[in-house]
């Protein structure tokens, strides 16, 4: 009885331990220490909250950028990849979609030129990030939906390379782009 009682009592403690007071205690100091994370890393306009620039948004029009492809149809509830292998027909089918869809919209650019994460699902289906090139490459497409002449269309790609993040720690990864502080730049200077 007194080991029944002693595994009880050890399985509350660690029950309020693991389940209560660590993922309070987290959330009180994420809280406290950064409270624009903790709560999101909402973006605003005019008051409104329009996203999380921690998750990617399906910009579909012409005078947006584009994120890349997701699996999930950039629900955050079921998050997650498409798990095809590269090695699989599936993938190629897939991948070969998206390049038609890309190649529809953007004249002129070969298949080969498509930067890879346009043509590929992120493993969450949620990155809200894509590289430098892949928005200069989108850059036409938007400068042309947007009637932008040749002034205003540099004044554009000038744009996309001032939003560049640089790699995490500036070792970790490449030079990124958050698809939708861009997205809300490029409406501020509308």
């Amino acid at each position: 009885m007194k080991r029944i009682i002693t595994a009880v009592v050890l399985y509350a403690l660690i029950a309020l331990l693991t389940g209560f007071a660590y993922p309070y205690g987290v959330a009180l100091c994420a809280g406290l220490f950064s409270p624009r994370k903790a709560n999101g890393s909402l973006m605003e306009r005019g008051g409104a909250v329009v996203g999380s620039e921690l998750i990617a948004q399906d910009f579909k029009g012409a005078a947006y950028f584009w994120p890349r492809p997701s699996a999930t149809g950039y629900s955050a509830m079921p998050s997650g990849g498409s798990n095809l292998s590269p090695a699989g027909g599936a993938f190629r089918i897939q991948t070969d979609l998206n390049a038609g869809a890309f190649m529809a919209a953007h004249p002129g650019v070969a298949k080969g030129d498509i930067p890879a994460e346009m043509l590929c699902a992120s493993a969450s289906g949620l990155d809200p990030h894509i590289s430098v090139e892949a928005a200069v490459i989108q850059s036409a497409r938007v400068a042309a939906a947007r009637g932008y002449d040749a002034r205003r269309n540099e004044k554009l790609v000038s744009l996309v390379n001032s939003m560049s993040e640089p790699p995490d720690w500036k070792i970790f990864g490449e030079p990124r782009i958050n698809v939708l502080k861009l997205n809300m730049a490029l409406d501020g200077i509308q």
